[in-house]
């Protein structure tokens, strides 16, 4: 390739990130003016209407409006922080955080939703990672998608942390005793549009869009003698390569 035709590619390069950066900003903008203070109104009228209420049943309705205003909240605060982190304009840096605490509270939630589901986990104590805030997200996403796609009656997931100290890296598997993945959907999975929305989460396509943030990986294989095996592979806390840069070069 010449000079020229590399200086061209690298400017498109730079405009197509200036583009979904300010794509990505306007989106803020939304959800922060006019979502999110659209519920905060209708969280304030629910309140009201709670002081007022005679009937059990206009209790329960009135708490339901509450909760999942609260939830709908959730959900937008975590997407703001998502296009945040994304767009490097997210002002807290990645921490260390403790993977091995973060699997066990992420597999005991599931589990709480999914009681029929055998869970096992094997993890050590303590193992640190750079992450932030998303990266239960992350963990809970996977866990939630080796449920989701599978039969629960005598399913059973098994989560293991290795650590491979000389790699500098750490490793979560999670690996399920359903219908596994074919070959020709274990990269397609992680695409944009292909993530199962039934796991009321971001989907896989997030998930591989936060490891890259984190300078790890993540991929599918076959569980034996059934099942798969998603893996999520992330750097050690010592690991010192720049995490900060968004990855705009994720499987597209």
């Amino acid at each position: 390739m010449c000079r020229s035709q590399h200086q061209a590619c690298r400017n498109i390069a730079k405009s197509t990130a200036v583009w979904r950066f300010t794509r990505a900003e306007f989106f803020n903008s939304i959800l922060r003016h006019d979502v999110l203070n659209g519920m905060t109104i209708i969280r304030g009228h629910a309140e009201l209407l709670t002081e007022d209420l005679e009937t059990e049943e206009e209790r329960r309705s009135a708490e339901t409006i509450l909760r999942w205003s609260d939830e709908v909240v959730d959900v937008i605060q975590r997407v703001r922080a998502i296009i945040q982190r994304l767009t490097g304009q997210s002002k807290l840096p990645l921490t260390s955080v403790d993977l091995s605490t973060i699997v066990a509270e992420e597999v005991e939630r599931v589990q709480q939703t999914y009681p029929r589901v055998t869970f096992e986990t094997r993890v050590p104590d303590e193992v640190h990672v750079k992450g932030d805030e998303l990266l239960s997200e992350v963990v809970g996403n996977v866990v939630t998608n080796a449920v989701i796609h599978n039969d629960r009656d005598g399913l059973t997931v098994t989560v293991t942390v290795e650590v491979d100290d000389e790699a500098g890296t750490v490793r979560t598997h999670i690996a399920d005793t359903g219908q596994g993945v074919p070959d020709d959907e274990k990269d397609a999975i992680f695409r944009r549009g292909e993530s199962n929305r039934e796991s009321g989460g971001f989907g896989l396509f997030f998930v591989d869009t936060m490891v890259s943030v984190y300078g790890g990986d993540v991929w599918v294989e076959d569980n034996d003698p059934q099942g798969a095996v998603f893996v999520i592979e992330l750097p050690l806390e010592t690991e010192t390569r720049n995490l900060e840069t968004p990855p705009y070069l994720v499987r597209q």
